[in-house]
């Protein structure tokens, strides 16, 4: 969640789109190279090389986030490349908790993907609260991966409400954790 929380400061510290767009290139580049390179001394590289790429995450795999996230600084929005965003982070997960990503239910990876982009200012026009994604309940040994989706679809009816919520609320609590029980949305 760190190179999250990494593009998104991209995104809300970038002034002008075009400045934003290179930032966003440099992660781009420098996941990439962490393939067949050490790590700059960046945190958030440096946990990825220690954390991510022994278990099979590759640099290119994940730089997929920055290249899809860099749409928001466009015009109108890419709901392909947020998709891809969504998907690459939900392909990561399974990898690290061993599930076929094939098992992940359809429409979890663009949803994400869209309330992502909705989380940093730039609600993508297609994103409301109507937006169809299975609900559920889903299997206990995917859950640790739609406990995401369960997130992001309170952080979607919160944004289109416009009363964003902060991390670690109660709120936010008790969802991951109905989650957990119930394996509902």
């Amino acid at each position: 969640m760190a190179i999250e929380q990494a593009l998104a400061n991209v995104v809300l510290s970038s002034t002008q789109p075009a400045l934003g767009a290179i930032r966003m290139a440099w992660w781009r580049d420098e996941l990439e190279r962490l393939d067949q390179h050490r790590p700059p001394p960046e945190p958030t590289l440096e946990a990825i090389a220690r954390e991510l790429l022994p278990r099979g995450i590759t640099g290119r795999e994940l730089a997929v986030l920055p290249d899809s996230m860099s749409t928001v600084f466009g015009e109108d929005p890419d709901s392909r490349a947020l998709w891809a965003y969504g998907n690459a982070i939900l392909a990561a997960g399974a990898k690290l908790l061993r599930i076929n990503e094939g098992e992940i239910p359809g429409g979890l990876g663009m949803f994400y993907g869209l309330v992502a982009a909705a989380r940093v200012g730039k609600p993508e026009p297609m994103f409301d609260s109507r937006f169809s994604i299975p609900e559920g309940p889903f299997p206990k040994r995917l859950r640790p991966l739609t406990a995401l989706a369960s997130l992001a679809w309170r952080d979607g009816l919160r944004i289109c409400q416009d009363n964003p919520e902060r991390p670690g609320t109660p709120g936010r609590a008790w969802t991951l954790l109905r989650h957990r029980l119930t394996g509902r949305l």
